[in-house]
């Protein structure tokens, strides 16, 4: 089964890179330096023009936090309604409480604005204080369909083990040895689990022995594929090449 990359992009002409480069799946952001926040609108219309892959569009106020007010998550509702009234992008969101745990409640509220768009929940999971409940906890919801992840380190290289845990974990729920948990589609075991998705310092000459370390099947990537200023398509094609030769 082919391995699912999806690169970050900043601009339609990012996407049109990263497109022509072989990239499955665009995650559009403003702000690269802020660890990307919402896009404007218009941007996002432009890269669908743009480009006929997958496109993602991430709901980031602000990078203070991935704790978030009442206020905060009622404009981020918001942003959602209008990427859906787009017709075709899924988002990517995340959310957590103050303790340190998934912000159940709130990403339910979230969920309720998406009406079954994509939906990526992203690496605010690697600042959970526990990455396996916290998986656990996003399970609960169908609407998600995958997780981005270092496995909680800085770089996924370095998160190698935990990441490999969660994909595991994944291929669990998906086989339906484990229950997902409560929530929409409850008791449904073969409903899948979110797919793990792993990122962050990610780059071309680590992947062989990444990719055998993790069993990740879908693989994000930023700065791993830009030049000194936008998405490099020749470091894209080799990000490729490399995810095809693996054949397991």
């Amino acid at each position: 089964m082919k391995r699912t990359l999806e690169v970050i992009a900043t601009t339609a002409e990012d996407a049109i890179a990263a497109a022509e480069g072989g990239a499955d799946r665009i995650e559009v952001v403003a702000d690269l330096g802020a660890g990307g926040l919402t896009p404007p609108l218009g941007l996002v219309e432009e890269i669908m023009e743009a480009v006929k892959i997958d496109i993602q569009v991430m709901i980031r106020p602000h990078d203070r936090s991935f704790v978030y007010s009442e206020l905060e998550l009622a404009y981020m509702a918001g942003q959602i309604a209008a990427v859906r009234s787009l017709g075709r992008p899924g988002i990517v969101v995340g959310c957590l409480t103050a303790e340190g745990a998934v912000d159940e409640r709130g990403l339910a509220y979230l969920l309720s604005y998406a009406g079954g768009l994509d939906v990526t929940f992203h690496r605010a999971l690697d600042e959970t204080a526990d990455l396996a409940a916290a998986y656990e906890a996003i399970s609960r919801f169908a609407g998600v369909r995958r997780v981005l992840t270092s496995g909680g380190a800085s770089a996924a290289p370095s998160g190698a083990d935990a990441i490999a845990a969660l994909v595991r974990r994944s291929e669990a729920v998906r086989s339906g040895r484990m229950a997902p948990g409560i929530g929409a589609g409850s008791g449904d075991l073969r409903r899948p689990g979110p797919a793990v998705m792993a990122g962050s310092g990610l780059r071309a000459e680590l992947l062989p022995a990444f990719l055998k370390a993790t069993g990740a099947r879908e693989l994000h990537f930023g700065t791993g594929v830009r030049g000194a200023a936008a998405v490099d398509r020749a470091k894209v094609a080799e990000v490729r090449r490399l995810l095809d030769q693996v054949k397991s």
